[in-house]
């Protein structure tokens, strides 16, 4: 699960010390808190009748099968998010299609068919979706694009952490990337960053409304520009980000963007190869499940 060792090099000391006590915090020694906050997220995309994709490693939902075979909400797309969650840019081809076929073998045995995969902390390469195409899976999420959309105040008090983030995801410029594209027989989907951990924990955003200012942006230039905006979020989050979503979604609508999974956006890109007559832009909100309680977090 999430390594203390990738924590440090993301976060440096003092930030991964500040992380221990949220992570006390938002998570407790039991899943209670997380599953308060999955219903809570899903009770919210379920007023609007809007999908989700929630990416998940194999171990986890292994664990917490009673759990999340209770999410009766219709809408709900589980995908892969490995099969433990190690940076998968750090396996050999033979390591990634291990871990791959392991987790794709754990969906199966719940009647569960992945279509999908999204590395974490947003790491794949060539050897991944060699292994994906391999394991029958359809697309890949993990490609991150980045927009610069964060007003510049909050940007001065805490660019190190900021910059560190940016660094380490590698993200490409999203005014040349927007669209989803194949690639070793895998539709790659960008997702757009900044993510809710580099807007909350990063640069401490916590108002709702600018949290939802600033999404809403991305969601604006990508309506103009005809792309694909992939919202990488968190449950664990849910408490902050509620009313931006909200606010997310309610726009969405009103402006007649296509709201989707990563599922029917990958299959219906395997058929169309581009956005439908119907919509000029797309949003899949995810929202990535890492662990479930601190006992997962080794």
């Amino acid at each position: 699960m999430p390594s203390l060792s990738y924590t440090l090099k993301a976060k440096g000391f003092t930030k991964t010390i500040k992380r221990a006590m949220v992570m006390i915090n938002r998570y407790g020694f039991s899943s209670k808190k997380m599953e308060k906050n999955i219903l809570a997220y899903l009770d919210l995309l379920e007023r609007y009748d809007v999908p989700v994709t929630f990416p998940i490693p194999a171990i986890i939902l292994n664990k917490y099968i009673t759990f999340l075979k209770s999410l009766k909400y219709r809408e709900l797309e589980l995908a892969i998010h490995g099969y433990s969650h190690v940076d998968y840019s750090r396996l050999n081809a033979k390591e990634q299609s291990e871990e791959i076929k392991k987790a794709v073998e754990i969906f199966k045995k719940f009647g569960m068919t992945p279509y999908g995969f999204r590395g974490p902390y947003l790491q794949s390469n060539d050897n991944t979706l060699n292994a994906l195409e391999e394991h029958g899976l359809l697309y890949d999420s993990s490609q991150s694009i980045h927009w610069n959309v964060v007003p510049k105040e909050y940007l001065k008090r805490n660019a190190y952490s900021y910059d560190l983030a940016l660094k380490l995801y590698e993200p490409d410029d999203a005014q040349t990337t927007l669209l989803p594209y194949l690639k070793n027989g895998i539709v790659r989907i960008p997702v757009s960053l900044p993510d809710d951990e580099m807007l909350i924990d990063r640069l401490n955003i916590k108002d709702p409304k600018i949290l939802g200012k600033i999404w809403l942006k991305i969601l604006e230039e990508t309506n103009e520009k005809g792309g694909v905006f992939i919202l990488q979020s968190h449950p664990e989050r849910i408490p902050f980000t509620f009313d931006a979503l909200k606010m997310l979604i309610e726009e969405a609508t009103k402006r007649n963007i296509w709201i989707t999974s990563l599922k029917e956006l990958a299959m219906h890109w395997i058929k169309i190869g581009n956005i439908t007559d119907n919509y000029k832009s797309a949003l899949c909100i995810t929202g990535d499940i890492d662990i479930m309680s601190l006992w997962d977090y080794v």
